[in-house]
């Protein structure tokens, strides 16, 4: 194998194996259909009573805000599916798997990710919190 020919295969390969990294199309939808109450005083619930909790739970990721507000938001990132966190010192969310951030209103501020979480509604009676698709 001369060099040129190993190029040739070195390079079809590294562009196979990273067609992954390129894909910009937001092939992980959210989930649709969201409908659930958390009562705040039970099990791992009770995390969200204090500014900065957060909760993963039916394929979203639940914030409650420094400022006591209460945030909602799929779970998953856009650009390939992986499990965002909530960073409360930085007050974002971060996709570990290639390091896209998502500002608080879900919107990417540092790729891969080009896509928006997708954003749910929340209403708050008393201890008991729902969670809900536009």
């Amino acid at each position: 194998m001369d060099r040129k020919e190993f190029i040739r295969l070195v390079g079809a390969g590294s562009f196979l194996a990273c067609s992954g990294c390129l894909d910009t199309t937001n092939s992980y939808p959210a989930p649709s259909g969201v409908d659930f109450t958390l009562d705040l005083t039970q099990g791992n619930n009770t995390i969200l009573q204090s500014p900065g909790g957060s909760l993963i739970k039916n394929g979203v990721i639940i914030v409650r805000e420094l400022n006591g507000d209460f945030i909602v938001f799929s779970n998953a990132c856009t650009h390939q599916g992986a499990t965002i966190r909530y960073q409360v010192s930085q007050n974002n969310f971060v996709c570990p798997r290639h390091y896209s951030y998502f500002d608080i209103t879900g919107f990417p501020v540092n790729g891969p990710a080009t896509f928006p979480l997708r954003k749910y509604k929340t209403e708050l009676n008393g201890d008991n919190l729902r969670v809900f698709s536009y």
